[in-house]
């Protein structure tokens, strides 16, 4: 026995008047999957974008609140004005806004008490005004679990700052200059090269520039 060519009667007025096929299958009590097999079979114009419908229409639909892979709860806030580009917000900083009447500032923390991020009762959160405020006060007197790795790095690293300590340094000689460089003794010319005393001093016969044929006067 084959399937019926109209599994769902009155299919073409639903459609036609531009109910979502997820409406139609509530309607029907069926599956979205089956709709959508009964429109391709009776050539309906029909237009299905999945994943396309937000809120309560989705198939996927969850009331509106979901946890993320970090264990924290957002709640889907679409006109909050710091909401996400989907619409959601933190679950805790909504807590504390409620709990506070007003909007919190970007730079405002709100901190869990007991660690948990999923414990959003007011009771287990706490303001904090600024990241730098909260992280003095929760990372306060905690010591880091360094790996076996890590702490023979950092151990390596003091023991060569401690040669570089250790290590002395040059002595700077008597007269300031360095052991390697050589005495200022002046350097000694040759006697073809050195002026005399008497030539520095003595003046430059003038010259006189005459008319050729002319004799030189007395």
């Amino acid at each position: 026995m084959g399937r019926p060519p109209h599994p769902l009667p009155g299919l073409a007025e639903l459609v036609a008047q531009g109910l979502r096929a997820t409406q139609i299958a509530r309607h029907y009590g069926c599956s979205l999957q089956t709709v959508l097999n009964a429109i391709r079979r009776q050539g309906l114009p029909f237009h299905h974008r999945a994943g396309g419908i937000r809120g309560p229409e989705n198939q996927s639909w969850k009331g509106g609140r979901w946890r993320d892979p970090d264990g924290y709860w957002l709640v889907l806030t679409p006109k909050h004005p710091r909401a996400r580009k989907n619409g959601y917000v933190l679950e805790h900083r909504l807590v504390m806004e409620a709990k506070l009447g007003r909007y919190l500032l970007p730079e405002e923390v709100v901190h869990h008490c007991d660690d948990d991020p999923g414990n959003n009762h007011p009771d287990n959160l706490e303001l904090f005004g600024s990241n730098a405020a909260h992280l003095a006060t929760t990372i306060k007197g905690q010591v880091p679990q360094w790996t076996e790795d890590g702490q023979r790095r950092i151990a390596e690293g003091v023991r060569r700052s401690a040669v570089r300590r250790r290590r002395p340094s040059p002595e700077p000689s008597a007269s300031g200059a360095s052991p390697s460089s050589s005495p200022s003794d002046p350097t000694p010319t040759s006697p073809e090269t050195s002026p005399s005393p008497d030539s520095a001093t003595e003046p430059k016969p003038k010259r006189v520039w005459r008319r050729p044929g002319s004799s030189p006067k007395p």
